[in-house]
């Protein structure tokens, strides 16, 4: 089924193209429990394997913390933890970030970019 989209970058860190996506359709159309974001990690059956969802209804600041989450859960399932694991720990990684953007504009940069650097300057990604 199509679901309305468009890549807006790359996350190098690890290795996974970032779409947007029409986050109602996708809960109406392919799985009611995909929230604001999803990995093929947690979602094989739905996400191709290169691909990170991302709901386009989240600003720049926003969107740049949940990318964070997704790698990190997406980087520990690749290395084989649980999904509950993998998503407890990506939570934990997402926060600080989340706190450091708090009371920055950050409306107009590149959450991709944001989000990949975050990640590389944290090393969130290693397990």
């Amino acid at each position: 089924m199509e679901i309305d989209s468009r890549e807006i970058g790359q996350l190098a860190s690890v290795g996974l193209r970032v779409l947007e996506v029409d986050g109602g359709a996708v809960r109406t159309r392919l799985n009611v429990e995909f929230a604001l974001a999803g990995n093929p990690g947690r979602y094989p059956d739905m996400i191709p394997a290169d691909e990170l969802w991302l709901d386009r209804c989240l600003d720049t600041a926003d969107a740049a913390a949940t990318i964070v989450h997704e790698a990190v859960e997406y980087a520990l399932m690749a290395a084989g933890a649980s999904y509950n694991d993998a998503h407890e720990t990506a939570t934990a990684a997402e926060l600080p970030m989340r706190l450091a953007m708090e009371g920055e504009d950050v409306g107009e940069e590149d959450p991709v970019e944001l989000a990949d650097a975050w990640l590389v300057q944290h090393g969130c990604t290693e397990p």
